[in-house]
């Protein structure tokens, strides 16, 4: 089943504006609504890999805290204005409309923590396999993984065959692409130098 995002908010460019950001991070299907009564419920099965963003008005309604209630997996973000004292919200999760694209992919980002958006492939990885898959991407060699992770050389090349073999990608620079298209290392802070 596709990872589904629905974008609740009464303004066309408001709704165009998250579906790019997200579209442009994530790998999902998005759904955009002028309003609460025009989504679907029926439509929001599994919750566990569906993000609501209402906009603020929608996040206090009585209709909308009823729908909360019966979907507790579901992450729900309301989409507010401007900060205001003594807001109470009722979706999980707020992002501002004067907020970058870069805060917003990183609210989104922490707020999922990686378990409603992930690449079918990514997520075939073991947590070791993705350890190793950083490492390489690194440029480290098996015996500096190997000291790095207190693991012989001889699992990390069984880790290296079986990654090479579940993602169909044989190059170091294949799989460093790989790794930082997934998010599976943070390019910001990286010195190319270290590639080098």
């Amino acid at each position: 089943m596709d990872n589904k995002v629905h974008i609740v908010h009464g303004s066309a460019i408001v709704q165009n504006g998250l579906a790019e950001i997200l579209r442009k991070n994530f790998k999902c299907v998005i759904n955009c609504y002028s309003d609460f009564i025009s989504l679907n419920q029926d439509e929001l099965v599994d919750t566990s890999k569906t993000i609501l963003f209402v906009e603020e008005a929608i996040a206090n309604s009585e209709e909308y805290l009823s729908f909360l209630d019966k979907s507790n997996e579901l992450k729900s973000f309301s989409i507010v204005n401007c900060i205001k004292e003594n807001t109470i919200l009722n979706s999980q999760y707020t992002i501002y409309l004067y907020n970058t694209q870069d805060e917003i992919y990183e609210q989104v980002k922490h707020a999922i923590k990686q378990q409603v958006f992930v690449d079918d492939e990514t997520e075939s990885l073991s947590n070791r396999e993705v350890d190793v898959l950083k490492l390489v991407a690194l440029g480290h060699s098996n015996k500096e993984i190997a000291d790095i992770l207190f693991i012989s050389t001889h699992t990390v090349m069984s880790h290296r065959k079986n990654m090479t073999e579940k993602l169909g990608i044989k190059s170091i620079s294949g799989l460093t692409v790989y790794a930082i298209i997934n998010n599976i290392i943070d390019t910001t802070n990286l010195d190319i130098k270290d590639l080098i």
